[in-house]
């Protein structure tokens, strides 16, 4: 099956769990294409929940991919502005299955996470994906590694 991932991470944590992602479904044998999306100016969590403050720079064309998984960061307890815009200008994803991911400094997924996990699952189904269990990753108090790690694993094996 060929993947696209489709992320927005500001410090970098985000994007290693897409890296785990991207690894995982190599394992199984999928063939994976990798996209952090980018703005054309720097984006802060407090700025980027103003409309006009930022425009995407490079997202993917998703016509080759049989399924894909977008995720980011939790912002202000709901999924960062960038992905959302991201999500919004896909193309070609109506009938895709889809799953989303984010991560979170918060201990507790009900923070934030549970909630970004239903829009971007909303977004996507209002772009036509046919949308898979979504995985939060938390990072106080918890071993945000192994956590992404057993969440890679899960999302590579829901494909």
């Amino acid at each position: 099956m060929n993947v696209g991932i489709i992320v927005y991470s500001h410090t970098g944590n985000t994007r290693q769990f897409a890296d785990r992602i991207a690894e995982a479904l190599e394992q199984k044998g999928h063939v994976v294409s990798l996209t952090q999306l980018q703005t054309d100016a720097p984006v802060k969590p407090g700025q980027a929940q103003l409309e006009g403050t930022f425009a995407l720079t490079n997202t993917p064309d998703c016509t080759d991919y049989d399924a894909i998984v977008v995720g980011g960061p939790v912002w202000g307890g709901g999924p960062s502005p960038v992905i959302v815009e991201g999500i919004g200008a896909l193309q070609s994803i109506a009938g895709k299955r889809a799953v989303p991911f984010c991560t979170m400094g918060f201990p507790f997924r009900n923070l934030g996470g549970t909630q970004s996990l239903r829009r971007l699952g909303e977004y996507l189904r209002a772009q036509g994906a046919d949308v898979q269990e979504g995985h939060v990753v938390c990072r106080l108090f918890h071993n945000a590694a192994k956590d992404m790690l057993s969440a890679a694993e899960a999302i590579a094996s829901s494909l």
